[in-house]
């Protein structure tokens, strides 16, 4: 109970900032091609397109002119207000604000980003429809302090249907002041990097971030992110897609008081990384990503200066993340993506706190299933010609143009377990790979003569055991995300306070929720559903639910760990093993999915798709219906999991889910 009136505390204050904020704007709900002037912009600034004739238009607050198809003021504004422009043939109204101070190059944001913090609390800077960037963020650190609370500084496209598009946005400070009071609405991110040279660089040499909040001296503190759509550059792997030269964040965030609402990222490396107090993510989506949707993280100090060894730190508390959304995912899975992955930046020693994770939406997609698996801990070589005996380089995969017989070395691993890889480059025919005399193949448990790769950039993993010398034992690599997964914290804060209820994961992961800290303390997981798709054929090759289309073949599929004291399991579905069932605090739940029984356990539980006789949700909405227990199925009456057998049964309300 503390931890709830905690949240609901948290949300409260939130919507405090948000409603003050807010009362500071006029009207959002804008008509498309509204024209805006501010009563502080001068003759010159703000120069929009219009059809109106060449020539000088005179009002009784403002003189304009029309010169090349460009509109401008010809003199100051004297007043707000409304006007109305005409020609022959056209009429234009033009708002005057007292609010606003409109933009349309990047010099004239930049002089905004200069002015004296008294002179643009409380602004509205509307970016007329354009691109913007080549900001020095270093110079203009100074450009978000001293902004006071309830006046914040907003910057917003002049019209939403025609939303600005910028280059990045950093919100920093350049001494011990903490900056804030920023509003960011109604724009586009685009955030570019070069593809790697050749497949076998990996790439994410550096960071690169769209937002930054709370960039170089300390935590912002009071900030609201809302519709905005951010975009990077990165491809689909299954189509041949590089990795890019950078590690692409959509936000980084640090600070207290931070909302992100409405927001879709695509094409990015990861989404969001969190660190703070007070922060509240609600309908953001996150798709065609290639790596996490979220990352959390205790709140990382700036080091005082002389100090070399480790970094001083503060928890993370009260986060909520909600009504989310992760889907189709492109990665190569060189780095396996993950929904949330809670770990330790800069491995500091603090923990996290009062987290509520709820009603929140993850599937693969038809395009997800069809990514390439990467085996976690590889590198991989440049596309080359396939050799006739297959070279034994531990932890490297080699890319192998098809199609090709190849032979596979000897199972020799006297020792230690020794693995390798092979990856089909796509070609006109399959890629076999093929034991030696006196070597046995055994592929997904069943003895083979050889395995052909006919999938495109499909990824076949083979291990030599001691125990079993001799013998190559293959399985193809999986593309998926896993679903919620934290990494231990090394001091002795661990996680605290952990509520995730009335999430649906359609993942492809063992890890459906994990929690391994020994440290953990009333971590709460309520009705959460973990499902595994069974997505047919989905990369194409003519053989359905293999690893290569994003079914996990060889494991039971979706499980709950968590370590720790007073925690709390009730209400799950998933595949978790019997033996998490006995520990105390663990009742009501379903632990019977098997992805290892020819989909029998779905069956007796769920409604396949009538056509394909699959269960793979391929929208928000399918994934939200496909995850209705049968009525007349093992669960119709056990009132469990996320979602009900009808919408009137729901334990959660589902309706914000969009159809696509």
């Amino acid at each position: 109970m503390f931890l709830i009136r905690c949240l609901l505390t948290f949300l409260l204050n939130l919507w405090a900032f948000s409603a003050a904020a807010l009362s500071t704007l006029p009207d959002a709900n804008m008509a498309p091609r509204q024209v805006i002037f501010g009563l502080q912009n001068t003759p010159g600034q703000a120069a929009i397109p219009t059809d109106l004739a060449e020539g000088r238009y005179d009002t009784e607050i403002a003189t304009f002119t029309v010169a090349r198809g460009q509109l401008t003021l010809a003199s100051a504004p004297t007043a707000a207000g409304q006007v109305l422009l005409r020609d022959e043939a056209r009429s234009l109204a033009i708002t005057i604000s007292d609010q606003h101070r409109c933009v349309s190059t990047s010099d004239e944001l930049e002089a905004v980003l200069k002015l004296a913090p008294e002179d643009k609390a409380g602004l509205t800077i509307c970016l007329n429809p354009g691109r913007y960037g080549g900001f020095g963020w270093w110079g203009l650190r100074g450009a978000f302090t001293g902004i006071p609370d309830g006046k914040p500084i907003v910057f917003q496209s002049t019209d939403p249907a025609r939303p600005a598009v910028l280059d990045g946005f950093f919100i920093g400070s350049a001494d011990e002041r903490a900056p804030g009071n920023v509003i960011l609405r109604n724009l586009v991110f685009e955030v570019a990097s070069p593809p790697v040279a050749d497949l076998s660089d990996p790439g994410l040499h550096e960071h690169l971030f769209a937002i930054y909040i709370g960039w170089q001296g300390p935590a912002a503190r009071n900030v609201l992110v809302e519709n905005i759509v951010v975009r990077g550059p990165l491809g689909e792997a299954f189509k041949g897609a590089h990795p890019t030269y950078h590690n692409i964040y959509g936000i980084q965030a640090k600070g207290d008081r931070i909302i992100i609402r409405h927001a879709h990222f695509e094409t990015l490396m990861n989404a969001i990384h969190l660190q703070g107090r007070d922060i509240l993510v609600e309908h953001v989506r996150g798709h065609r990503l290639w790596g996490d949707m979220f990352q959390v993280s205790p709140e990382v100090l700036p080091r005082p200066e002389g100090r070399t060894n480790g970094w001083p730190c503060r928890r993370s508390e009260r986060i909520v993340l909600r009504n989310n959304i992760m889907s189709d995912i492109w990665s190569n899975n060189n780095r396996h993506p993950d929904f949330i992955h809670f770990f330790a930046s800069h491995k500091v020693i603090c923990g996290l706190k009062d987290v509520l994770i709820e009603g929140n939406i993850v599937y693969l997609g038809r395009e997800g299933a069809r990514q390439p698996g990467f085996p976690t801990g590889f590198t991989a070589t440049a596309p080359q010609p396939a050799p006739s005996v297959l070279p034994s380089q531990p932890r490297v995969v080699q890319r192998l143009n098809a199609p090709g017989n190849v032979t596979l070395p000897p199972a020799s691993c006297p020792e230690e377990r020794v693995r390798i890889a092979v990856q089909r480059v796509p070609g006109s025919g399959p890629l076999s790979l093929r034991p030696p005399p006196g070597t046995v193949l055994v592929v997904n448990g069943v003895r083979q003569p050889a395995y052909d790769l006919l999938g495109d950039w499909e990824v076949a993993r083979l291990t030599c055991r001691p125990d079993t010398r001799g013998t190559w034992d293959l399985d193809t690599a999986k593309p998926g995300p896993q679903g919620i997964f934290s990494n231990n914290i090394a001091g002795p804060d661990g996680y605290q306070n952990i509520i995730v209820r009335h999430n649906v994961l359609w993942i492809t992961s063992g890890h459906g929720i994990s929690f391994g800290d020994p440290d953990n303390r009333n971590i709460r997981v309520l009705n959460n559903s973990l499902l595994q798709p069974f997505p047919g054929d989905a990369n194409g090759d003519g053989r359905p639910n293999l690893h290569s289309d994003g079914f996990n073949e060889r494991h039971s599929g979706a499980q709950i760990r968590l370590e720790g004291m007073a925690n709390v399991v009730r209400g799950n579905i998933s595949s978790t093993r019997v033996r998490g069932g006995r520990q105390p605090g663990w009742s009501g739940n379903d632990n019977g999915l098997r992805h290892t029984d020819s989909g029998r356990s779905m069956l007796s539980r769920f409604t396949p798709d009538p056509q394909s006789g699959t269960f793979m949700p391929t929208t928000p909405r399918e994934a939200i219906e496909k995850a209705r227990p049968r009525a007349d199925g093992m669960l119709g009456t056990a009132g469990i999991g996320a979602v009900g057998v009808r919408p009137e049964n729901d334990p959660y309300d589902w309706s914000w889910v969009p159809d696509r």
